[in-house]
């Protein structure tokens, strides 16, 4: 019978603590340093640390009071972190790459602010390809002058990345990223060459990053604000490539909303897309309740037809969007709302008068919308939507037709009292 040999696992236990604790104190200001600027060399961005401790036995760094700044301006702060941590993959640095396994903050204060071209400052952490910085500044241009709103914005890259055109120019990419590539590179001795997969060729990876118990700061370019308090996100297989720019598989949301210090609802936003033989699947699910209609008014306000003067929303959505094909499935309930159609009422719903459906809407309360969106990203089709705003307004035509009808009456009556 074999005995452990418990005094031996202890000293070897304090040797490898002592290595751990001895060498981390050593080299993490090298080593902290080195991560630091191979993070800002790889995506373009301008991040700082207060304090930074690297483990070497674990491939992991701990780090206090991270700064991330706007790379066209080192005044303007873009993130702070109070905590950071990350791990290292062993894959990764024996392929002679930088990829973080996970990357986890906490206590962040993050400060997304759209920029007058149409675009957001975080875009600037990332060194897109040249080309594509060309189509993005025609595509920001082109936002200046339509004034879109967020949701304006945000609809335009679906398009782009989306649609038909899209997925197939991807899949034409993905097949040539999947051959094995050759890299000679030139020595005084020779040279050395290198075989790379299309893992290889990714600049940058975060395999998983999450934060937690943060606040995420809006701001538009007209100087509204928005707080989005308790947010916690998690991103799955970040990654960056000379071929797909910035990419992920999976982006996980939520968060309370507050305007001016008063709570204004919460959210939930799970988002997950993957690209298989030629197969490009997204999947969206967003659940909202208790916004206020005014605090997020920046994100909707030049999509509507109408203008929410106030009001609270709830809102449960699931869509999939496959090779640019959509199904989605949207329910909305408005309660406490006033309605107001926009240029006048003089548009319609059907055969009716916008400023008789937004009528009717605000005499009925909650309102409740069932609605589909069908066809593509490019030409969305919407089922149900007109059906059920003239389900909610016939009540009020036929009172409205009634009274026209007895006013009518009556003062055919007072005429030919008269006579």
């Amino acid at each position: 019978m074999k005995i452990v040999n418990v005094k031996g696992i202890i000293i070897l236990v304090i040797f490898l603590a002592v290595i751990q604790v001895g060498l981390g104190l050593l080299v993490s200001p090298i080593i902290g340093r080195s991560v630091i600027k191979s993070i800002n060399k790889q995506t373009g961005a301008k991040i700082s640390a207060k304090k930074i401790n690297v483990w070497p036995l674990t491939l992991s760094c701990s780090l206090k009071d991270i700064k991330v700044f706007d790379p066209d301006n080192e005044k303007k702060r873009i993130a702070l972190a109070q905590n950071a941590s990350l791990r290292l993959s062993i894959i990764g640095l024996l392929s002679k790459r930088l990829v973080i396994s996970s990357f986890s903050m906490s206590g962040a204060e993050i400060n997304l602010k759209g920029e007058s071209d149409g675009s957001f400052n975080v875009q600037k952490l990332v060194k897109p390809k040249s080309k594509e910085e060309e189509e993005e500044k025609d595509g920001a241009l082109d936002r200046l002058k339509e004034k879109k709103d967020w949701f304006g914005i945000a609809y335009d890259v679906i398009k782009k990345r989306y649609s038909k055109k899209a997925v197939e120019k991807k899949a034409a990419q993905q097949k040539e990223d999947k051959k094995i590539r050759k890299e000679v590179k030139a020595l005084p001795r020779g040279r050395r060459i290198r075989f790379m997969t299309p893992s290889d060729r990714y600049l940058f990876q975060i395999q998983n990053f999450e934060i937690k118990d943060s606040q995420l700061k809006l701001e538009t370019n007209d100087g509204e604000t928005l707080n989005i308090d308790k947010v916690a996100i998690h991103i799955k297989n970040i990654r960056l490539s000379s071929s797909e720019g910035v990419c992920f598989d999976k982006f996980d949301a939520r968060g309370s909303v507050s305007k001016d210090g008063k709570f204004s609802g919460s959210f939930n936003l799970d988002y997950a897309q993957s690209f298989k033989q030629s197969r490009q699947t997204t999947i969206c699910d967003l659940s909202a309740k208790d916004i206020d209609v005014t605090a997020i008014k920046f994100i909707y306000e030049g999509s509507l037809p109408v203008d929410l003067k106030k009001g609270v929303v709830s809102i449960n959505s699931h869509t999939n969007i496959i090779n640019g094909s959509i199904d989605s499935n949207n329910f909305i309930i408005l309660k406490d709302h006033t309605v107001l159609p926009k240029g006048g009422g003089k548009q319609v719903v059907g055969s009716i008068p916008l400023s008789i459906i937004c009528d009717a809407l605000n005499k009925t309360n909650p309102v409740e919308i069932k609605f589909q969106i069908t066809g593509t990203v490019d030409q969305p089709q919407f089922k149900g939507l007109k059906d059920t705003l003239l389900a909610i307004a016939k009540p009020y035509i036929t009172d409205a037709a009634e009274n026209l009808k007895k006013q009518g009456l009556k003062a055919i009556d007072e005429l030919l009292k008269k006579y």
